[in-house]
């Protein structure tokens, strides 16, 4: 499990608190960070988003930010700024190497909506990066080469699964790396079918979410349903 956050880099608590309740609308664990210690992280292997004030980059915010992602290319950065920003200066900041505008003003789904269209392209790549991904708690295995699924059971002992369809790999995999978040069945869909997503129904998500419950056994019940949104798997069995 990789240590995922959207790291907060604005200094006022009541705009933190703002965004903070954006974000948990989809289960997001947020972690205010000032800049320099954002900065120190990126010598670290990050998993997350950053979403920065341009206040905090000033007096050379186009400077800072290609320092960021010189050092933390993989991690997207969110600009934000408590007043709008002129056309002009926010171009800058693109050609500098922002990946998104994210206004104070913007209405709280669209700016989740922004949020997940980037957690499309973080959450899959470091999923993908693991060969062994294990449960919080340590009693959930997925081995991604072979699909091998294994439980551990009350004396400790590892025991097979059902091999898992790639589909389901796919799936458990982003479960395993992002326990306690939300992932919408739109997410779902179009992060494990992809270039399919278009010609595949809804449904299919919960019917594969239901094989792959079967195939955990008595772990089946940490993924859990969020009504009117999606699953989340459980960080505690």
């Amino acid at each position: 499990m990789t240590d995922f956050r959207v790291w907060v880099v604005i200094h006022e608590p009541t705009r933190i608190e703002n965004w903070r309740r954006v974000m948990a609308l989809s289960g997001w664990p947020v972690e205010p960070i000032d800049l320099a210690a954002f900065s120190r992280k990126t010598a670290e292997t990050l998993s997350g988003l950053a979403l920065i004030d341009l206040a905090v980059l000033n007096p050379q915010p186009q400077a800072r930010v290609r320092e960021l992602k010189a050092a933390a290319p993989a991690v997207p950065l969110l600009l934000t700024y408590a007043a709008p920003i002129p056309d002009a200066a926010l171009i800058d900041m693109f050609e500098a190497g922002i990946d998104d505008y994210l206004p104070e003003s913007l209405d709280p789904r669209l700016a989740l909506a922004k949020l997940n269209s980037h957690l499309r392209r973080v959450l899959p790549r470091v999923a993908e990066s693991l060969e062994v991904i294990f449960a919080p708690g340590g009693d959930i295995r997925l081995q991604r080469t072979g699909r091998r699924l294994s439980i551990k059971g009350p004396r400790g002992k590892w025991d097979e699964s059902p091999t898992l369809t790639p589909k389901e790999a796919k799936m458990l995999a982003l479960f395993l790396e992002h326990p306690g978040m939300v992932l919408e069945r739109r997410f779902l869909l179009e992060t494990v079918w992809r270039g399919e997503a278009e010609a595949i129904l809804p449904g299919t998500v919960d019917k594969h979410v239901e094989s792959l419950r079967r195939k955990l056994g008595a772990k089946g019940s940490r993924i859990r349903t969020v009504y009117g949104s999606g699953y989340l798997f459980k960080e505690h069995a």
